[in-house]
């Protein structure tokens, strides 16, 4: 994931044989359904499982590099970090771009994407529309409780099992879900399991005569629309 020629080869010049890495982040943005969404009957009890023992899901981050982990602050926010190998520098920076054009690694990229907040706050804003009330929790075995009795109660348990992003081609993002629905009886007990999965593939974030922010957007706007894709087939489906 390139963006446009950084300072990094100004300020860094020194530095050619270590070369250095770039934090890039924007603000997440979470996106919200609506309509046309199934009305249901009732209320609904939610239980957002962790992926991660013991951390909520809102929180949980995944990345390119090493998978799902858990970190608050990450969770608030979405981008990328730029490795510039040192021959980056070695390279006039007037042939930058069509270096960048060819197969020569010069740039490693490590996307960052904190789905489990994405997710969540999409699955929360369908089910108040979906139903007339609607509660739910992120602990581990937390009972979310609601404070009116005002029809029949749809309890369910939601995981993330899996979240997958890569970039292939250059500048092209990937993304990879898949999501366990169970319902659940008043006691706790699954009563019915369902798995649903969705991707997104090769989704172009600009060149690199975009600034990063462009494409960071683009990254946000993409996890969104996987998100609410996945939950569309939940509330679409048979709970």
């Amino acid at each position: 994931m390139r963006t446009t020629v950084l300072l990094c080869a100004v300020v860094l010049v020194a530095l050619v044989g270590t070369g250095c890495s770039w934090e890039r982040r924007l603000p997440l943005t979470a996106g919200s359904l609506v309509g046309p969404l199934p009305a249901r009957p009732g209320r609904s009890l939610v239980r957002f499982d962790p992926t991660i023992p013991g951390a909520r899901l809102d929180e949980t981050v995944w990345d390119n590099a090493v998978g799902l982990f858990w970190d608050v602050a990450e969770s608030h926010q979405i981008g990328f970090d730029q490795h510039y190998h040192p021959q980056f520098y070695a390279i006039p920076v007037r042939a930058l771009p069509a270096v960048a054009q060819t197969a020569v690694l010069l740039v490693d990229s490590r996307i960052v994407v904190p789905f489990g907040r994405i997710f969540a706050h999409v699955f929360e804003s369908a089910a108040r529309q979906s139903w007339s009330t609607h509660a739910s929790c992120f602990a581990d075995g937390c009972t979310p409780t609601t404070t009116t009795d005002d029809g029949p109660t749809t309890r369910l348990a939601v995981k993330l099992q899996s979240f997958v992003v890569w970039e292939a081609p250059l500048n092209h993002v990937n993304l990879y879900a898949r999501v366990t629905v169970s319902s659940l009886a008043a006691d706790g007990t699954v009563v019915k399991e369902t798995s649903f999965k969705r991707w997104i593939l090769e989704q172009r974030l600009g060149s690199i005569f975009d600034t990063h922010a462009s494409m960071i957007r683009k990254m946000n706007d993409i996890a969104n629309r996987l998100a609410e894709d996945l939950v569309l087939d939940i509330l679409n489906s048979e709970l």
